[in-house]
């Protein structure tokens, strides 16, 4: 289930592999306690009907988990940004993809946990398939921007246990830089 922001995080930017996206562009920015995250993708979208549906908890479209009935992400999303008193938007096209935009500020008692963003990103980095991420982080004043093309020319398969080690030092390094500016 999702406890926390990076659990949202890697829900959306997976089924946006899952919808046949070739590029992901994730942006999640941290600036004086107020989180917002970007996720915008090139995969398959959703008309308005679908969309509309998407925030159902008891709509799935059957496809990703043929014998599941419930379609849990989103609308897990927007009852936690709406008890965190946050915003959340959501836009769709047939063939054009989709974007998700979410805020909370973290000092909000309802805003859930940020949980472990580098975990997070190496995990969305290395997600088996054939396509492009983009990754930005901001904290304040500080950022770092990873692509997976780049990270895949200078490790090889991000498949393999030593090049996930390699990613893991790398992304943790970011991080722990963006923790020392706070």
């Amino acid at each position: 289930m999702h406890h926390s922001i990076c659990d949202f995080i890697s829900d959306i930017a997976g089924n946006a592999v899952d919808a046949g996206a070739s590029l992901i562009v994730l942006d999640v920015a941290d600036l004086q306690g107020v989180v917002s995250v970007s996720i915008a993708d090139n995969g398959k979208g959703m008309d308005e009907q679908t969309l509309a549906k998407a925030m159902d908890p008891f709509f799935t479209d059957g496809k990703k988990h043929p014998r599941r009935k419930v379609g849990l992400g989103l609308p897990f999303l927007k009852q936690m940004i709406e008890q965190a008193h946050g915003q959340v938007d959501i836009r769709s096209e047939v063939d054009l993809g989709t974007s998700v935009f979410f805020q909370v500020d973290m000092t909000d008692p309802d805003a859930p946990p940020m949980g472990s963003m580098s975990t997070t990103l190496v995990s969305l980095l290395c997600y088996p398939g054939r396509h492009e991420m983009e990754i930005t982080r901001h904290q304040n004043e500080h950022s770092y921007r990873v692509m997976r093309s780049e990270l895949h020319e200078a490790l090889g398969s991000l498949e393999e246990a030593a090049s996930i080690h390699l990613a893991r030092q790398y992304i943790e390094g970011f991080e722990h830089e963006l923790c020392n500016h706070r």
